[in-house]
Order: C-alpha cells, then structure tokens, then sequence
C-alpha cells in the first residue's frame, strides 16, 4: 500500500479589508492558498464563517506561480454593529496518497451603523399665526437602505412633537434615494421666529442606522 504524503495548506487573504464597513453591506474578499510543495488546488472550496453562521464560500479558481486563488466574492457583513472575528476555512482533503491539512486564517470587521442625512424644505416665509402649515422633509441612507414607511417627527422648541409622518414609499423625483414625506403643523400662536427640529429616530430600521435630524427656522405674523 503507498504511503500518504501530507501537506500543510496555508491560507491568505488577498486584500486587506475594509476598516470599518456598513453593518449587513457587501464585503469584497479574494482568498489565495498554497502549500509548501506549490500544489494545484483550484476547485477546492473556501468558506468565510462569523462564529458558527456561514457568510459565504467560494472555490480555488486560478492557479499562478504556484499559488491558488478565488475570484473575488462577497459576503453580507454582520447586521449587527461591533467588532466581529471573521474565520476563512479551507477543508482537509484527501486525493490518492495526498492529504492536505485543513487550513484557516481570521481577521477582524468593525462594522458601524449606517449614516443618513436628512433634508428640510417648502417652510413657509412667513407663517400665518395660529394657521396649520406643512412642511417637507427627506431622508438618505448612505448605503441606499429602504427607509419606506420609517416615521419622522418635528419638535418644537421646547422638544414637544408637533407633528409626524411616515415616509413614502416614493422617492423624491430625480433623487437618488431620498425618501420623503409632507408633514402637517399646527400654527405657532406666538408672533416670532421659531426654530424647530425634524428628527428620524432609528428604532424599528432593519440594520444599525445613525439618528438624522435637521432644524428649520421659520418667522410667525
């Protein structure tokens, strides 16, 4: 019976990642594998793990001066924003009289929650006392989330909600994400300058989102 020749498998990362990414946004990676005879290993399979969950796999795709490498692939980043331990793990694989030892390599991801920016227009110059008014406000996610449906809320000066509404599930025309919405306002029985604050509280969205809020100003007569 032939002896069993067993190699060490050496697993590297390509490209370093990203030193923070969006939580639950598309990761790149491009994983090479080699071992100390420069063996051939295209089509054996790489698989990217966070703890026990699986995030993606890929194969050993080319084979250059004696190095095996993936195709860049993508993962979706954990939805949860901290810091997370990524493992790429190749499996142990026997072919005939030759055994390569599993191999593995982790590196570290800070994902972060996603920025949004917020926009106010159309406040009346001037308002009417004591005459309802609307104004119009929008919401951007930096990483183009879906934010349909998500309440925004104005305060007044003094931190009271005034008024409230859902965003549409249309976004501003010519826009590229900005989802909006009217919102009604009672009418200021003070004659004078007022400021108020729309906010987009992030409780309820999908995936980690950072607050927005923009203040209006606006004169009373």
């Amino acid at each position: 019976m032939p002896d069993t020749t067993t190699h060490k498998t050496i697993v590297e990362i390509s490209e370093p990642l990203p030193e923070t990414v969006d939580a639950g946004t598309d990761v790149a990676m491009r994983v090479k594998v080699s071992c100390p005879t420069r063996c051939d290993l295209r089509g054996r399979p790489v698989t990217v793990m966070a703890g026990e969950i699986i995030l993606a796999g890929a194969d050993l795709a080319t084979y250059h001066e004696k190095v095996n490498e993936t195709e860049r692939f993508t993962f979706k980043a954990p939805a949860e924003a901290g810091e997370h331990t990524l493992s790429v793990l190749v499996a142990r694989h026997e072919d005939g009289t030759t055994v390569h030892e599993a191999g593995s390599i982790s590196t570290a991801l800070r994902t972060v929650p996603h920025p949004t920016s917020m926009a106010v227009w159309d406040a009346p110059a001037p308002a009417v006392l004591n005459t309802a008014f609307t104004v119009k406000v929008g919401v951007k996610c930096s990483a183009m989330c879906t934010l349909s449906g998500h309440v925004v809320e104005v305060h007044d000066e003094n931190g009271a909600t005034v008024g409230q509404a859902a965003l549409r599930q249309e976004t501003w025309p010519g826009s590229d994400a900005l989802y909006w919405t009217e919102i009604p306002l009672p009418g200021p029985l003070v004659e004078q300058v007022q400021g108020w604050t729309v906010v987009f509280p992030t409780a309820g969205v999908a995936l980690p989102h950072e607050a927005a809020s923009a203040t209006f100003t606006f004169r009373t007569e």
